[in-house]
């Protein structure tokens, strides 16, 4: 039996502004600044409730049912958190809103294949500078940690061990990323840029490619589906968005 999903179905959850408003208001960013948060206060809470009446997410969660005709063959489960852990400690934001804010990047993935495979993904920082690349920052809390854990059920598969842990380091050894003072994950995207810009110039050919945009249609549909569901929802209609996928 072909075990390939012939269809998806994505239902999603927006944190926004206006709930952020009942988490952190006006009191407690008194209690935590004291009277130097009244020097660059523009709006008090009522007036931000009706500012943030049409603005994006901060946060998302999103349930995906891989579906083959009738019938739920797997789930996917997405959390995107952008108020999550930070190190901010301070009131008025740098000239860059994206680095030197007290961002700190937490990511978890975990795949669930059956009773035969379980992968998970982890790379979590404790630090909000990521200027430079250390030694140490490949440990857990690092700037540049990143760890593979390969759970197998070792006597049906033929494996040695049920586990098996690969490091950044050990990627970094494979000889498939040159490090330098620069974080690893930011040497990635500049690379999946440069390969991009340098299929479109004819420099490099279609299988050199080591994210091919064609293998994205699923990630597009998934991503296009979530603000989809949302929109659906603040209109009072059935958010539960359907697609069709290419087998």
């Amino acid at each position: 039996m072909d075990k390939v999903a012939d269809s998806m179905e994505i239902f999603s959850s927006f944190f926004q502004p206006r709930g952020f408003l009942y988490q952190l208001n006006q009191i407690d960013y008194l209690k935590f600044f004291g009277k130097n948060y009244l020097k660059v206060r523009r709006y008090d809470d009522k007036k931000l409730y009706k500012i943030f009446k049409d603005y994006g997410e901060i946060d998302l969660s999103a349930i995906i049912r891989l579906k083959k005709g009738k019938d739920c063959i797997g789930n996917i489960s997405i959390n995107l958190i952008h108020n999550g852990f930070a190190r901010r400690t301070w009131i008025l934001p740098g000239t860059d809103l994206y680095k030197g804010n007290g961002r700190v990047k937490h990511e978890y993935y975990s795949i669930q294949q059956g009773p035969f495979q379980n992968i998970q993904i982890h790379s979590y920082q404790s630090k909000d500078k990521h200027d430079l690349n250390t030694e140490e920052d490949y440990e857990l809390g690092g700037n540049n940690h990143f760890d593979i854990y390969v759970f197998r059920n070792c006597g049906m598969t033929g494996d040695r061990n049920p586990l098996k842990v690969i490091t950044m380091k050990d990627i970094i050894r494979q000889g498939s990323i040159v490090t330098d003072d620069k974080l690893v994950i930011e040497q990635i995207k500049y690379q999946i840029v440069a390969d991009f810009l340098g299929y479109l110039q004819g420099v490099i050919s279609k299988d050199k490619l080591s994210s091919n945009i064609d293998d994205h249609l699923m990630p597009v549909q998934i991503m296009s589906g979530i603000y989809q569901s949302h929109i659906k929802y603040i209109e009072g209609e059935n958010p539960l968005v359907k697609y069709k996928l290419k087998i």
